[in-house]
């Protein structure tokens, strides 16, 4: 295990990602000190890729689904490097969420018939499996009071909020094209989500933003036919996203400011993103971002301040996310 010295600055904290270990691609999650770069394995998979790594929120814990054949949830301790199959069954088991106070994970699934996915959550210890929603739901992410679930309709195209204690779905959302991939800002007072969008000389998926009540849905910006999950900085004033201008070959990493209408900003060129998943792109303090490159090996971050990139591994490496502050007593 890394140990860090207690009294050391965890300012540039933790990172957690997935990469290929041998020229067969058998996955596996590692952790990094980003002040040192010192990297060690946390667990051995196998061949299917663990998409969209989530620390819990005292960043002990590490969930994540992995994809092929057969998609299960996995939970990793990364102190003791057990890992749990919280899901092993044969239905589509996607996107972990974990609740605020860290007792659940909320993800979907098509394990009520096979083909069509609903909104589950289940103790990460794999117990007290429940059925949330009954009509074609994915993406839920939870309200950071805990209180409350956002999702997608599959059917409808529109979000939806529900609360966690029972009780009908709210609807949010009434854009023409699909709404999906919704994220909470840190207050809980507005949602960032990607609607495709086809009128007025707009094509393509388009970053939106909303009140929790439905209010102020707004565009955030137009210049990028394609735009990848938000990411909202730890102060909730920033949007992080991954897009491609028109005639750009590659993607790249920008900055929306969701309070005033300042242009947006590129940081990084040639960016990897999947358009589906999201994850934890921002430090915890609100310095950095850590993306991984598309078209090479490499894991870098860019000062959001300076835009100074900096590359911390030169490696095959997919979905960064830096570990909540919670776990600050300088034990990795």
């Amino acid at each position: 295990m890394i140990v860090m010295g207690r009294g050391e600055s965890l300012d540039e904290g933790v990172l957690a990602f997935s990469r290929p270990v041998d020229r067969l691609r058998a996955w596996n999650v590692f952790i990094m000190d980003v002040r040192t770069r010192r990297m060690v394995e946390v667990m051995n998979y196998g061949w299917r890729v663990a998409a969209d790594l989530q620390w819990s929120p005292d960043g002990r814990y590490l969930a994540f689904a992995t994809f092929g054949p057969q998609s299960d949830l996995y939970v990793v301790d990364i102190f003791s490097g057990e890992g749990r199959n919280i899901t092993n069954d044969f239905a589509n088991d996607r996107y972990p969420s974990w609740s605020p106070d860290g007792q659940q994970l909320a993800f979907y699934s098509t394990r009520s018939d096979g083909l069509h996915f609903d909104v589950y959550l289940v103790k990460p210890d794999g117990s007290d499996l429940q059925r949330m929603t009954f009509d074609e739901a994915t993406y839920p992410a939870w309200s950071p009071d805990g209180s409350q679930i956002v999702f997608s309709s599959r059917i409808e195209g529109k979000l939806y909020l529900m609360g966690v204690d029972g009780g009908s779905p709210v609807q949010l959302t009434d854009n023409p094209g699909h709404d999906r991939n919704p994220i909470w800002s840190p207050d809980g007072s507005q949602i960032a989500y990607i609607s495709f969008v086809n009128q007025d000389n707009i094509f393509g998926d388009r970053i939106f933003v909303t009140n929790t009540d439905g209010s102020n849905n707004r565009m955030l910006s137009t210049e990028f036919p394609i735009q990848g999950m938000p990411s909202w900085s730890p102060d909730g004033r920033y949007l992080a996203f991954v897009g491609r201008g028109s005639g750009e070959r590659h993607d790249s990493l920008y900055l929306a400011d969701t309070l005033y209408a300042n242009p947006v900003r590129k940081l990084a060129e040639n960016a990897y993103y999947s358009y589906t998943e999201r994850w934890a792109m921002w430090s915890p303090d609100g310095r950095y971002l850590a993306f991984s490159l598309r078209d090479a090996d490499g894991l870098y971050t860019v000062d959001v301040s300076s835009g100074q990139l900096r590359e911390l591994a030169s490696l095959m490496i997919m979905y960064p996310v830096w570990q909540p502050r919670a776990n600050n007593d300088g034990n990795f």
